[in-house]
């Protein structure tokens, strides 16, 4: 039996004054639909994989409740796959393994964890464990920048009268890269749009990572279907595992909501709480309530700022 919210309160407060402002007792409304969004896992992959299934094993367990429509990895699936670490790899790919199985779809982008930098990116093994050849089998599946290759992809899912269209981009993109997104999302007129990439915003409240700033210029503000941007990597520098959120209106006065989702310093630091960002969508889509969430911890959520409403 999952022990009461004063219980878990209780226990924490007495041994780590870090979980004093954790919220214990929220209770989030179930929307119509939700998407689940996958923070930073590096380093439940490499030390707590046990933790890492436990988010996989929520996620199919509340497929139904939730009615999840599609699950959005952040990047950093691994933490030395930069060192072409395979077994860090493997335990990845086994536990988003566990969605496939189970019908739940989802999009990968990597991160600098997951590839070995250099004048060419190595995503050897990024491509042997998260294939194409698995993310092209699924409904939601649109296509990918270069052919047979899982780095920068593009898919398409409905809900509730609503089309939706999640791009996932490299860390970084370059520029053929950029123009190829501007063509998906300019062929995708009637989706609401959300795009992915590991590097977005910055480890301060409110403000772009310089690629950030470039992207944001170079694509995000120039389509009006654009409704949301998803990153990781940077962490809140005076609030770890804090979400980071802005939002902007692009050219055509479309509202853009930001967020940066990254919970590896609590993972690293609190011994792998693992979180999950949940986005429950309501009126017809019109309305998303945010929230962190623990499938490790199961009833407490994180922190009053991370709970909150958005709108379009």
């Amino acid at each position: 039996m999952t022990p009461s919210a004063d219980k878990l309160r209780e226990q924490y407060q007495a041994t780590d004054p870090f979980w004093t402002d954790w919220v214990y007792d929220y209770t989030p409304t179930v929307g119509e639909y939700s998407v689940v969004v996958i923070p930073d896992v590096q380093e439940l992959t490499a030390i707590y994989p046990e933790k890492l299934n436990r988010l996989m094993d929520w996620i199919v367990a509340n497929k139904e409740k939730e009615n999840i429509r599609f699950v959005i990895d952040v990047g950093d699936v691994t933490w030395n796959g930069h060192a072409m670490n395979a077994e860090e790899y493997e335990t990845a790919a086994k536990a988003f393994q566990k969605l496939r199985l189970a019908g739940v779809e989802y999009s990968v982008c990597y991160g600098n964890h997951d590839y070995t930098p250099g004048d060419e990116r190595d995503t050897r093994l990024f491509n042997q464990y998260f294939p194409w050849s698995i993310l092209s089998r699924f409904d939601s599946y649109g296509g990918s920048m270069l052919p047979n290759n899982s780095e920068n992809t593009y898919f398409c899912f409905e809900a509730a009268g609503n089309r939706y269209l999640v791009v996932s981009l490299e860390i970084s993109p370059e520029p053929v890269t950029v123009a190829w997104a501007e063509r998906v999302i300019a062929e995708h007129p009637d989706c609401k749009t959300i795009v992915v990439t590991h590097q977005y915003l910055s480890n301060q409240y409110g403000q772009y990572a310089p690629n950030g700033q470039a992207l944001w210029h170079d694509l995000i503000c120039r389509h009006s279907n654009i409704i949301m941007v998803i990153c990781g990597h940077d962490r809140m520098a005076h609030d770890p595992g804090s979400l980071n959120y802005r939002v902007d209106r692009g050219d055509h006065g479309n509202l853009v909501h930001q967020i940066m989702a990254n919970s590896q310093d609590v993972d690293g630091t609190r011994g792998g709480v693992g979180l999950l960002l949940l986005m429950r969508f309501h009126d017809g889509g019109k309305r998303v309530d945010l929230n962190y969430f623990s499938p490790v911890h199961d009833c407490l959520a994180f922190k009053k700022q991370n709970q909150f409403s958005i709108g379009w």
